[in-house]
């Protein structure tokens, strides 16, 4: 006789969540990540800079950045990070976000801004972002394992804690594998690359401290 399956009292699954709740959060990621294109090409307009000098002030590719425009890419942290310091802005204006600058900042679970493809692209979730006064972002990542396409380099240190999965996260002449509880600390200019591992889900935390953070009190 064949058994059927019982799912535990409280458990969900991805079948539970009604398929207008994910349109709509994928309409939500979309509208997040058209504005975050629509910023770029205003914030390069406005700074009187040609796409040949964008790329020469943060070192990506001219045919990149004129995808980013287009939404025809999804900018990973680092690029975020990169054209912000082009265009002397605080990471959130890329965002479209107004940061209250006050000593605590709480950041519900429904308020997290979400934007990336997901699968094989990586897809994240804005925690907090260095609006100039606190220089700490945090993301929530679910990597892609594209790792090859996306290497990162920033200025501070970076932080990075396995919440669900098995991550790779290369370097210039070596390699670290990460399973869930793992951490790591590394310092933001080593030129680096996170995927994921194998094809059950992987989730990580980001913290990265850019230069400023640490100071005597």
């Amino acid at each position: 006789m064949a058994s059927t399956a019982k799912k535990k009292p409280g458990s969900a699954t991805a079948t539970d969540v009604p398929a207008s709740a994910r349109a709509t959060d994928r309409q939500d990621t979309a509208a997040r990540i058209q504005g975050i294109a629509a910023r770029i090409r205003s914030l390069r307009t406005r700074a009187g800079m040609t796409l040949d000098q964008l790329a020469a002030a943060t070192g990506l590719d001219k045919g990149y950045l004129s995808r980013l425009e287009r939404q025809a890419k999804t900018p990973s942290i680092t690029t975020l990070m990169k054209l912000a310091d082009a265009f002397a802005v605080d990471l959130s204006r890329l965002f479209g976000d107004t940061v209250e600058r006050s000593a605590i900042t709480v950041v519900r679970q429904a308020e997290r801004m979400p934007y990336g493809a997901g699968g094989d692209e990586h897809a994240y979730q804005a925690l907090f972002q260095d609006d100039g006064q606190h220089h700490l972002s945090a993301f929530v990542m679910e990597p892609g394992d594209h790792g090859d396409r996306d290497i990162g380099e920033h200025a501070g240190d970076e932080m990075i804690y396995v919440l669900n999965g098995m991550v790779e996260v290369a370097f210039a002449d070596h390699t670290i594998v990460l399973e869930a509880g793992d951490s790591m600390r590394f310092e933001g200019h080593l030129k680096h690359r996170l995927r994921r591992l194998g094809p059950a889900r992987s989730e990580v935390l980001i913290v990265i401290a850019r230069d400023g953070v640490a100071k005597e009190r």
